[in-house]
């Protein structure tokens, strides 16, 4: 018997105004309901896949029971009655604290924030120093919204469902970019999320020259662009010297249920920081951790 059904990962945060921190994303199978069949299950096994996330940052309970094979990590039991001492949490180990630098970008209508976020002992910096450019399915639906700050707004591919049509981000800051982040879809609501395509296939293209493709999970994640959790994030390919331009290439997308327009909702781009960023909040002077 196989059972299948989605659910939500557990989700806290908290923080004034744009800084904050972020706790981690949590999921929680209680396993312990079997206590109530006739007996114990003879024998079992339960296999943990991660797929957006490295299966090297989980941290799995109850702890010793799991084995690592490759990336998946499998439980096998005989003769168990479960007791809420075998309920399983998956915690992806994805808290972050994110400090905001405030009137960075070119654009007066984009989004104008950059962030300095820490995770995992590890220090980022996003921001959204480039210009977009596409064409367009209207005006309504321009490159420049994947950068707005008003939420819930897309940049529609002129063609439906949009395979061939390229984003291109003119770098207005000539800082190293490690990766570029996108939000491959739009609608801030599961329903709508999934009745349009959503990007499966992309190619990132740097300075015209240096080419990477990337495989996008088909996932609904956070709908607000200022958490990090929200995107997608793509690797550029190795570039030398600084980075002019980088153009988002669509080639294939996940079919929508409802039609087939494909969308990018936002697009942010991240600086990987090799020391700890001395910057403080403006609201209470806390630092990153």
């Amino acid at each position: 018997m196989h059972i299948r059904y989605d659910s939500l990962y557990a989700y806290c945060g908290g923080g004034y105004s744009d800084d904050g921190d972020d706790c981690d994303d949590r999921f929680a199978y209680v396993l312990s309901t079997a206590a109530a069949w006739k007996g114990p299950i003879g024998s079992g096994s339960i296999t943990i896949e991660p797929v957006t996330v490295s299966a090297s940052r989980l941290i799995l309970s109850p702890a010793g029971r799991f084995l690592r094979k490759g990336s998946e990590f499998v439980w096998s039991f005989s003769n168990l009655k479960p007791t809420r001492a075998d309920d399983i949490v998956v915690n992806l180990n994805n808290h972050f604290s994110t400090i905001a630098v405030y009137g960075e970008s070119p654009d007066p209508d984009a989004q104008n924030l950059s962030f300095y976020t820490a995770e995992g002992g590890k220090y980022f910096y996003l921001h959204s120093h480039f210009v977009p450019h596409g064409d367009a399915a209207s005006p309504e639906y321009s490159a420049s919204q994947v950068v707005s700050s008003i939420p819930d707004t897309a940049w529609h591919t002129p063609h439906t469902p949009g395979i061939g049509d390229a984003l291109s981000l003119e770098i207005t800051k000539p800082d190293h970019i490690d990766q570029v982040g996108i939000i491959p879809g739009c609608g801030s609501k599961e329903q709508d999320w999934f009745g349009s395509a959503r990007i499966k296939a992309i190619e990132v293209v740097v300075n015209n020259k240096y080419t990477r493709r990337a495989l996008l999970p088909d996932e609904f994640t956070f709908p607000w662009p200022e958490s990090h959790k929200a995107y997608e994030w793509i690797d550029l390919p190795p570039y030398p010297g600084r980075p002019e331009s980088i153009r988002l290439v669509i080639r294939s997308v996940y079919p929508g249920t409802a039609d087939q327009v494909t969308c990018i909702g936002k697009v942010v781009l991240r600086q990987w920081l090799k020391t700890r960023p001395a910057v403080k909040s403006g609201i209470d002077g806390h630092e990153l951790p």
